[in-house]
């Protein structure tokens, strides 16, 4: 199932898609700096689709452009909508909607336990996949990918009236900083290099992604 018919028929809006595309490049990034360490395809496509529930929590005036061209009245109707069909946690939104999509367990899977409050054990676990994800998920602020600590400067500005205190994000942040070193351990090169200009073919290619199916 192509990746653009899922994020149609669950009307999902384009600030939306653009950041787990953003994900998914780079991730894909990674995966082919060494092919055949990963397992790419569950990867990339938990990465487009591991955020389908994230209107729920969004604050639409925050960052209004992101809900054009339908605009925020649009977006504001939908998130109510989302609400009552899947309730008010976008974590269980997104669960529910990657299951009535059909998707491998894998996938399920790797969006399940990719969570950041999951980093601390994660940083130690062999689990390429869902580390992967969580990592290439704190590397993409809403308009552009950036570095580990910008994210995490990004996410301490916008997430603190939410009671996040300061030293959990700084643990946070170590956590995935060494997620980051391991994965470097396994592929050329330096995190500098993920950018959106050294992404944007890839970027371009993961619009047209197959999600794989269960059988």
């Amino acid at each position: 199932m192509l990746i653009t018919d899922i994020y149609d028929s669950w009307k999902i809006h384009k600030g939306l898609q653009q950041h787990m595309v953003r994900v998914g490049s780079v991730a894909k990034f990674i995966t082919d700096a060494n092919p055949g360490r990963f397992d790419a395809k569950n990867i990339i496509s938990a990465c487009l689709l591991h955020d389908l529930g994230n209107l729920i929590k969004s604050k639409i005036d925050t960052f209004p452009d992101m809900y054009e061209p339908e605009g925020q009245d649009h977006w504001r109707a939908r998130k109510q909508q989302m609400i009552e069909i899947y309730g008010p946690n976008e974590d269980r939104a997104t669960e529910q909607m990657v299951r009535e999509i059909g998707v491998t367990e894998e996938i399920e899977r790797i969006i399940d336990v990719a969570k950041l409050e999951h980093c601390q054990l994660l940083k130690d676990a062999a689990d390429d996949s869902s580390r992967l994800l969580l990592y290439a998920d704190m590397r993409v602020q809403p308009y552009h990918i950036v570095s580990v600590p910008e994210r995490f400067a990004d996410i301490r500005d916008r997430y603190a009236a939410l009671g996040l205190p300061e030293e959990v994000s700084r643990s946070y942040e170590d956590a995935i900083l060494e997620i980051e070193s391991e994965l470097y351990d396994l592929i050329p090169g330096s995190p500098t290099e993920i950018t959106d200009e050294s992404t944007a073919a890839i970027q371009t290619e993961l619009w047209n992604w197959d999600i794989p199916t269960a059988s």
